[in-house]
């Protein structure tokens, strides 16, 4: 054989050797994204289900129980989320690189909305209440806040519940003075 056939021969098997190496670092960057994405999908999931949890045990708990729990992390694998909460379910939306993805799970009965740093957790009557003041009963039976317990801007003045100059306790029912 030629120097110029050895030649050759050592170009091609260059060749095919570089094409099998950027095959294995194509696969290697895939495997290894789908895991990066795995472990964030299980913290995720681990985080939204020991809130779930918590909210479960307080609503089978006795009248009256307050939980505070400790501060949720500002991310979760390394990862911006918000949490939100209706009735019956708890929303965390984790927010990344212009898409988002959402963990749903059902809850017991709550009213109140999740503050990712003061989370107090009330049963009254088995109403789960979330909130850094405890929920009232009405006469009528039915549990819930009052307009200086309820995270909302009843009178439209830019202030809420007690931060309102018109509240002077949780347990007032308007914040219109």
């Amino acid at each position: 054989m030629s120097r110029g056939q050895y030649s050759m021969e050592f170009m091609v098997m260059t060749a095919i050797l570089a094409i099998l190496f950027f095959a294995f670092l194509v696969n290697y960057a895939d495997s290894l994204q789908q895991t990066f994405l795995d472990r964030e999908n299980a913290e995720f999931t681990d985080a939204g289900e020991s809130v779930r949890s918590a909210l479960v045990a307080a609503s089978k708990m006795h009248d009256g129980l307050k939980i505070e729990l400790p501060p949720l992390p500002e991310r979760i694998a390394g990862v911006d989320y918000t949490i939100n909460n209706t009735p019956y379910v708890l929303y965390l939306r984790a927010t990344k690189e212009g898409y988002s993805q959402d963990y749903i799970y059902s809850i017991p009965y709550t009213i109140g909305r999740f503050n990712r740093t003061n989370i107090t957790i009330w049963n009254v009557k088995g109403v789960v209440a979330l909130s850094g003041h405890p929920p009232i009963l009405r006469p009528d039976g039915v549990v819930n806040f009052t307009q200086c317990n309820d995270l909302v801007d009843n009178d439209a003045d830019s202030f809420i519940d007690l931060g309102d100059p018109n509240c002077t306790a949780w347990s007032q029912d308007n914040e219109t003075g």
